[in-house]
């Protein structure tokens, strides 16, 4: 199967992507593999390896361009659904523009990526002046003008298909520097504060903090289940209790990003083998999942424009006015398929929905809808928001659980309890912390 892309990019003055431009030094493209929550990935190692990973086309361009989504406009209707991993090398003295501009280049050769400038009205915020006027000073009167980002306040940054038209050239993929496997130094230490702040944090230099993580959920993290605990088997009950605290270095260039996430996995991976000594398989097995059916009903969807792109938005807002608003998330798509959606619902609505989806309606076609709900952590009722059954008594938040959302606005039925085979790691061995980590 081969891609061809031609697109306006709506913002002037852009650079084009010539055929003389930088290029990567080799790339390797291909269609990104399934997971259960994908997110963009980008990361450079001193070493020369670039990599960009679970990436859309829009991504891609977006990143090549340094523009927003909302700047591109036209295209194929895969733009935005089909996602691709993309690892090339090239100087390890490189600066951000100059991967960008390589980028440029690599997507018109492997995808014939054509493009041009055009004008069009966007939605933008507008910034205005309030009743009460402005509260600040000229810059003049303030000694420090400078701007800088504190990495130490705050709340943590949480860490949390096509076919190319070009072939991979096979000798020059050969000559990417294979990622890194292992943190440069580490320290693991148990947590006993019982605190609820959980997070994973890139610090500058590369520094990379953990706090209070259960090894349950490191091994979730660092194996590429997303916190699915089902999905680990055979895990003693301290592994499922205890907490830990990680502190390691990675290798980075000055002013350079962390490495990419999928790195600091196989990093994660490698440490918690060594500390806990573990030793694992996998094999399939029966596990936790969410069924989607058509409601009795009837299903409640309009049939999309198949030329239009494949897209979904989430967004804030609320329902609701005065003392009874509430918060409300709304989702919005078009010429989606169901079960495009189903598998969507385990990021989109992860206070719900646990497990990944299984979309069962056989429902074929592409749609165009909206679903809102309100967020599990606003209702009152802990059943509704668990089960999506109501209680014997009215919930008086008033709100909707992502359940009822996807019964009363859709016409589908999203049921729990279910099991289906799938793919999951057994620990054979694992060992608590040595004294002398």
């Amino acid at each position: 199967m081969k891609r061809s892309v031609a697109m306006a990019i709506l913002v002037p003055f852009l650079a084009p992507a010539q055929s003389d431009a930088p290029a990567f030094e080799a790339a390797d493209v291909h269609v990104s593999p399934k997971v259960t929550m994908p997110f963009l990935d980008v990361g450079f190692l001193p070493t020369g390896r670039y990599q960009m990973k679970n990436a859309t086309m829009v991504d891609l361009i977006k990143t090549a361009w340094n523009i927003d989504g909302e700047s591109v406009s036209g295209g194929p209707t895969w733009l935005d659904t089909d996602r691709f991993d993309v690892i090339a090398k090239t100087s390890s003295n490189s600066t951000e523009a100059d991967r960008a501009a390589m980028l440029r280049a690599l997507l018109a050769d492997r995808f014939k990526l054509r493009v041009h400038n055009d004008q069009k009205e966007l939605t933008v915020y507008a910034m205005t002046v309030n009743k009460r006027g402005v509260q600040f000073q000229e810059s003049g009167t303030i000694p420090n003008t400078s701007c800088k980002p504190d990495f130490s306040q705050g709340p943590p940054q949480m860490i949390m298909v096509a076919c190319p038209s070009t072939p991979n050239d096979a000798e020059a993929i050969k000559k990417i520097p294979a990622p890194t496997t292992e943190f440069e130094a580490a320290t693991i230490k148990v947590n006993k504060s019982g605190g609820q702040m959980k997070r994973i944090q890139p610090k500058p230099g590369g520094r990379i903090e953990v706090e209070n993580l259960k090894l349950a959920d490191l091994i979730t993290i660092a194996w590429n289940f997303d916190f699915d605990n089902d999905r680990v088997v055979g895990l003693p009950k301290w592994a499922e209790a205890d907490a830990y605290d990680i502190i390691a270095k990675t290798a980075i260039l000055p002013g350079e990003k962390p490495p990419a996430f999928d790195d600091l996995k196989v990093m994660l991976r490698s440490l918690l083998i060594e500390r806990f000594n573990i030793k694992t398989h996998e094999e399939q097995q029966p596990v936790k999942v969410w069924t989607l059916t058509v409601a009795k009903r009837g299903a409640k969807l309009k049939e999309a424009d198949p030329s239009t792109r494949s897209n979904c938005t989430p967004s804030m807002g609320q329902a609701g006015s005065g003392s009874a608003a509430l918060p409300a998330i709304t989702y919005t798509c078009q010429n989606t398929t169901i079960t495009q959606l189903a598998e969507a619902m385990h990021r989109t609505a992860g206070g719900y929905v646990d497990h990944p989806v299984f979309d069962l309606t056989n429902l074929k076609g592409s749609y165009d809808f909206a679903i809102t709900w309100t967020p599990r952590g606003a209702l009152s009722s802990s059943k509704r928001a668990e089960t999506g059954q109501p209680d014997t008594a009215s919930d008086p938040s008033g709100g909707t659980t992502f359940f009822e959302a996807v019964e009363k606005q859709l016409g589908l039925h999203l049921e729990g309890g279910q099991r289906h085979p799938m793919m999951v790691l057994v620990i054979d061995h694992i060992a608590p912390l040595s004294a002398d980590n």
